[in-house]
């Protein structure tokens, strides 16, 4: 966890019945072994680390983990966004032991909401599949196959971690909402009712835009394969 505060909720949680999903997957997990805030507790002796948070977070939690990795733990990161591997990598700078394993998957396998902070959950849908990148590239056939059975859903390898930036979903998705929803917006206070609801209130207009920066990050990796015989590995975009 961030903080030993989030940390705390948590176990009270867990002594009061579990933390609990709804929709689609419902859940209770009450037997989890360890909640902490502190990496040492738990980083040292794991083969792989995943890192859960925003991709704002990434760089502060591979700088509070780096202390506790050794080169034999795999770290991941779920999503990945555009860039995850460089940051980890600059890990290496700090000295001492370097992981020699990285990936990222290119978005969560589920469409999900926090109903109540630090208790419960909601998974709106389940993804039919997510991609996976790895450095090395060619250990990600059995990461994939790895995580695919952790989590229960299918996992995809590509060949590289550019073909993760190039098709982040969230790159295409979240800015075509917002310029949908406020390229008209000049400043006003909106009332509590009136307050656009990103997901909820999307238009036919809205789904032509996105569909349009979606072309355009095709025709990038499109271009890019061509320009170098498919070299980059970008099949997944």
């Amino acid at each position: 966890m961030s903080s030993e505060e989030k940390a705390e909720r948590l176990r009270r949680a867990l002594a009061s019945g579990g933390l609990r999903s709804t929709g689609v997957i419902r859940a209770t997990a009450d037997r989890v072994r360890t909640i902490t805030a502190d990496p040492a507790e738990v980083i040292p002796n794991a083969d792989m680390v995943i890192i859960v948070v925003p991709a704002f977070a990434h760089g502060a939690l591979l700088r509070r983990i780096r202390p506790c990795v050794s080169e034999r733990t795999a770290i991941g990161c779920m999503p990945a966004r555009g860039g995850f591997e460089f940051g980890a990598a600059q890990l290496a700078a700090v000295g001492g032991d370097v992981p020699q394993t990285l990936f990222g998957l290119q978005t969560l396998p589920w469409s999900t909401r926090v109903t109540t902070v630090g208790r419960r959950t909601h998974i709106h849908a389940i993804k039919g599949e997510v991609v996976l990148a790895a450095l090395p590239a060619g250990r990600a056939p059995a990461l994939a196959a790895r995580i695919s059975k952790m989590l229960g859903i299918r996992v995809v390898p590509a060949r590289s971690f550019l073909g993760l930036t190039i098709g982040n979903p969230g790159q295409i998705i979240h800015p075509g909402l917002m310029y949908s929803h406020f390229r008209w917006w000049r400043g006003e206070e909106y009332a509590g009712d009136r307050v656009p609801r990103l997901h909820a209130e999307v238009t036919d207009e809205t789904g032509v835009l996105v569909e349009r920066l979606s072309e355009d990050a095709v025709a990038t990796a499109r271009a890019l394969e061509a320009k170098t015989g498919g070299a980059l590995g970008l099949e997944a975009v």
